[in-house]
Formats: structure tokens, sequence, C-alpha cells
């Protein structure tokens, strides 16, 4: 084969790639997946993502309106009246989650509850972890920024650190007798880490927030589960909004109608 032949087989290969790679690009971007993650998160903190609105508590947040992550799948639910996210079977362990705000209007105890549903105990999980808005110091920059700071649920139970929530399916029945493998559910987010002596369990998880504005982020934690929507809800009785009294304001000698 002369050099010329050489060079046309050559070409020949490296349009095929090419064509190879936009297949897998476009394949990928129709099933809804993002090279990354739009949170760049450290051990507890988490950088702003882009401007939303926050939605308020006691309303259905639908899953597949948030930030995807590398590791979630959107199913639009053309022709089946219901969109969710999910992680592909046998698709391994990987971060990259879906991230929400949610308006927090008063100081109180809170649930999640979310409608999912599994095929099995071994793809029926998640990670949960709740990000409140704090403004954060960036030693980097020597500036105020605005961040979130994980919510610290391990303290309240005397087990140290604990930010990210195991939410596992096994224990949905507890709270909720309703719920069955295989169909739509509704369960409670709990956190049950069996792999620790003493086990850690709270069943449901209650989150004791403070009013303001929250950073919902669910990550992978076994292939396979599909979450469709979520909401949070008041357990128990929420602490009030303290009112403060209109102050009356005192007449002077100009005010006074003449």
């Amino acid at each position: 084969m002369d050099s010329k032949m050489k060079k046309i087989s050559v070409l020949i290969v490296a349009l095929s790639l090419v064509t190879v790679i936009i297949a897998i690009t476009s394949m990928a971007a129709k099933e809804g997946t993002v090279p990354e993650d739009p949170l760049v998160t450290g051990d507890n903190t988490a950088v702003a993502p882009p401007n939303a609105p926050p939605l308020p508590v006691d309303v259905w947040h639908e899953a597949e309106s948030g930030w995807i992550g590398r590791s979630f799948l959107i199913d639009n639910g053309v022709g089946q009246g219901r969109g969710y996210i999910y992680t592909p079977e046998f698709s391994g362990y990987a971060y990259g989650g879906m991230n929400y705000y949610v308006t927090v209007p008063r100081n109180g105890k809170y649930v999640i509850e979310g409608i999912v549903n599994a095929s099995n105990v071994g793809s029926d999980s998640f990670l949960v972890t709740v990000y409140k808005h704090e403004r954060l110091f960036d030693w980097n920059t020597n500036q105020w920024v605005d961040g979130y700071i994980a919510y610290d649920f391990g303290k309240e139970h005397g087990w140290g650190q604990e930010y990210n929530a195991q939410w596992r399916f096994e224990r949905c029945y507890e709270t909720n007798p309703g719920f069955e493998y295989g169909k739509w559910s509704s369960c409670f987010v709990n956190h049950w880490n069996a792999y620790v002596n003493p086990q850690q369990e709270a069943i449901p998880l209650v989150y004791n927030l403070k009013a303001g504005e929250y950073l919902i982020k669910f990550d992978m934690r076994e292939d396979g589960t599909m979450l469709d929507k979520f909401r949070f809800v008041n357990w128990g009785i929420p602490t009030p909004i303290p009112t403060i009294p209109t102050p009356i304001e005192t007449p002077t000698p100009e005010t006074l109608i003449q």
C-alpha cells in the first residue's frame, strides 16, 4: 500500500471515531445526563448553584426539576404521566446528585416525604443532604460569599458528625405502612447505618430547622433507585413566628392638628 492509500485509510478511521463519539454524546444528552455536577461540595459545605426561586414546604417538588448530576438520568414520563429521576441498574457507585431549593417559613421540626420506587432491596436507597443557606468567608479571596452549610444530624443523636442520611427503603414500612416494592409508594427519609456498632437509626429522620433557605441534595447510594417527587412536612407543632408589635408614634407639637 502506497503512502497516499495509507493516509486515506487513517483519515477514514479518524472520521469513524469522531462519528462514534458524536453519537455517544448525542445519546447521553437525550437521556438527560450532564458531564459535571452543578455543585462543588466539600465535607460539609456547598457552593451556591445558579439562582432559582426556592419552593415552599408542604409543596411537592418534582424530582426532574432539579439540577442534574452525572449519576442520574431523567425519565420525563412521556406517555406515562409521571416523570422521575433514576440511576440505571449496574451503573456503579458515583457522586453527582440532584439539587433543589426549599424555603422553610418558620423554625420547627420537619421530615422529608418522597414518592419512590425500587424493584428490590439491592436497589432501594439514596443519600440525602440538607444544606442551610449561609454567608461564608472565603479565605482565598478574603470576601464573604453565598454558600451552604450541611445540616449535622449526627450530633443530635450522639453519633458525631453525620451529614449524609442513608435513606434505605427497607425501613419505609415502619413509617409508611402502604410501602411496597415495585410500585410508586410514599416514604419518609430515614437514616439507617447498619455497618457501625452500635447501629445508627433515625426512622424517620427529623430535621430541626430554622427559618430560611435550604438546598437539598439527593445522591446515588444504590443504582436502580427511582424518585418521583418530594416535599417537606411539618413534624409536630412548629415553633410560631414571633409577633413584633408595631410601635405607636408619639405626636409632637409639629404634628398636632391646629
